[in-house]
């Protein structure tokens, strides 16, 4: 869904969408499947009559445990902030500010909420990070444990053919 970005922040429009946001290209590897989120966001016009955008996301998506490669189902919720600048006004933002570029043929709502979704992810996504739960897997070793893997050794032929 697009929006136009300055007549949405002019009006001070309020919107609730639900997007879908599916694991191709840049959430790949990031998600498993079809992600679900329930977007809420507002424009308005800050003192210096900029346009502003607030919105508050809660996503429910499956993922790879980066632990023990399961799947692992979770909720994520967060609110954002975005100032929608043109390429030419990004110059005079604040620091503080976090820039959204739009352009002309306004702003894909789809493509924005996948951008605050990776923002807002964890950099390890794990059963312990994301459902509080533990690795089923992960209770067989212990951090700094080594995996022991016997091999036989190629001498064995001979003490058999010796003995």
């Amino acid at each position: 869904m697009m929006i136009n970005v300055l007549r949405f922040t002019r009006n001070e429009e309020h919107l609730e969408q639900t997007i879908e946001l599916e694991d191709t290209g840049r959430l790949d590897g990031l998600i498993s499947g079809v992600a679900r989120c329930e977007l809420s966001l507002d424009g308005t016009l800050n003192d210096k009559h900029h346009p502003v955008l607030t919105g508050h996301v809660k996503a429910q998506l499956n993922s790879a445990c980066q632990v023990c490669l399961e799947l692992v189902h979770y909720e994520l919720e967060f609110e954002f902030t975005l100032h929608p600048v043109t390429e030419e006004q990004l110059q005079y933002l604040d620091d503080d500010q976090d820039p959204l570029v739009y352009d002309d043929e306004g702003l894909d709502l789809k493509d924005m909420v996948a951008n605050e979704l990776i923002l807002s992810l964890p950099s390890v996504i794990s059963h312990l990070n994301m459902a509080n739960d533990d690795c089923s897997k992960n209770q067989k070793m212990t951090a700094g444990e080594a995996i022991k893997i016997e091999k036989a050794s190629p001498f064995d032929v001979l003490k058999q053919l010796k003995s």
